[in-house]
């Protein structure tokens, strides 16, 4: 299942962010000054925070690729793993690997977590059903946030928290 793994620790990270470097993987670079600058991304800019009484729940058969792709921003690890830290006051470290069957990038912050970044919407949506299919199946019933290209299988009580910094729609699993 795990094609690469490399150590990931997301503190050493924003450290990195606070000398003024590139921003947590990504190509952009971050103002760390004061000044109110446009953000980079969804978890960055209080703009794009979202009302978590507006959090939808669907079943991954009523969700379509085309709504996916329609659900805020494409984020990258950094995003989900920032608004986790942010959600449980922990920090994440784990070891990201790739699933080649889904074409994700993954992180286990904890026994509750997994955090998935997706090559495209529809590697989402054949995540969301497979999930499904193994949840009916062991008659388990789960709730998982999802993106345009992302999922995160969290504690129930971190979803809305989870949704305020990266939107998604809560997506049933098992039901």
């Amino acid at each position: 299942m795990a094609a690469s793994s490399k150590k990931y620790h997301f503190a050493s990270l924003c450290a990195i962010i606070a000398l003024g470097m590139t921003g947590c993987g990504s190509s952009q670079s971050m103002d760390v000054s004061t000044t109110n600058t446009p953000a980079s991304s969804p978890s960055e800019s209080a703009t794009l925070a979202y009302d978590p009484a507006d959090l939808r729940e669907i079943y991954p058969a009523d969700l379509s690729i085309t709504e996916l792709r329609s659900l805020g921003e494409q984020v990258v690890m950094d995003d989900l793993v920032e608004a986790w830290e942010e959600a449980t006051d922990e920090v994440c470290t784990a070891d990201l690997f790739y699933s080649d069957t889904h074409e994700a990038e993954r992180l286990r912050c904890d026994d509750h977590t997994i955090l998935s970044v997706y090559s495209s919407a529809t590697s989402v949506k054949r995540h969301l059903e497979d999930s499904d299919e193994t949840f009916r199946e062991h008659d388990i019933a789960q709730g998982q946030l999802a993106g345009q290209n992302w999922t995160a299988k969290v504690d129930e009580k971190l979803i809305p928290g989870l949704y305020n910094e990266l939107g998604g729609v809560r997506v049933q699993l098992g039901y």
